[in-house]
């Protein structure tokens, strides 16, 4: 059996995604982080073969660094899906927080030279 887990995103602490699976009972699925299984959370139907998965992530989980989240079946070895939670400061070699301290610099010199050179009124 086939079973594919589609991200959909992140929102108000719950990573959520679409489970398609070509069989009409929902996939037992669990969560882990590390070789730690945090829960087998429950599918909410959508269509034929297909149901909504939202995972809470637990507060305590989230910590400095990177945390991975892995999406698998009941058992299995080989991960579904998976996902990250980047937390405190920027973690060193992590592409992701240097370009987004590398865009914020850029907007800062974006917005001094825009206002270096706009135009100004005779006087």
């Amino acid at each position: 059996m086939t079973v594919t887990v589609t991200a959909t995103g992140i929102a108000g602490g719950v990573w959520s995604g679409i489970v398609s699976a070509p069989d009409p009972q929902p996939p037992d699925l669990e969560v882990l982080h590390g070789d730690t299984v945090l829960s087998r959370p429950a599918l909410v139907p959508l269509e034929a073969e297909r149901w909504r998965l939202d995972v809470p992530i637990p507060a305590e989980r989230i910590a400095d660094g990177v945390q991975v989240f892995v999406i698998r079946a009941r058992g299995a070895t080989e991960a579904l899906a998976s996902f990250t939670v980047v937390a405190g400061g920027p973690v060193t070699g992590d592409a992701r927080a240097e370009i987004a301290q590398l865009r914020a610099e850029l907007e800062l010199l974006k917005s001094a030279f825009r206002h270096q050179n706009a135009p100004r009124a005779p006087g």
